[in-house]
């Protein structure tokens, strides 16, 4: 994932939680909203309750690498905020790539 591609403005974050629309699954939570630029933009959360800031750097390399080879799933252009949730540690990077994968498919369903 590029830099460009990140959403690094929190009023842009806080407005795509608060109003757009919400998959959900045991691993991930994902808020989507179309916007008015011509290109999908992503923002990644990794709170504290999933570990120390090793464990949570480690967990946002992995997620923008399957984001990076997975881009082709995601609807465009559109907001997308990925929230990681504390039962990802539990998973190898081959499961959570699966999760996603299997979540973001069933936004297009």
């Amino acid at each position: 994932m590029k830099k460009y591609e990140i959403i690094k403005d929190s009023k842009i974050f806080d407005y795509v939680i608060k109003n757009g629309k919400r998959l959900k699954n045991q691993y991930y939570n994902i808020f989507y909203m179309e916007n008015k630029e011509a290109k999908t933009l992503f923002g990644l959360a990794v709170g504290k309750k999933v570990g120390n800031a090793v464990i949570r750097n480690k967990n946002k390399r992995q997620l923008k690498n399957i984001v990076d080879e997975n881009k082709f799933l995601f609807q465009k252009p559109y907001y997308y905020i990925i929230m990681v949730k504390k039962d990802v540690n539990d998973l190898s990077y081959e499961q959570k790539k699966e999760a996603l994968v299997s979540l973001i498919k069933k936004e297009k369903n």
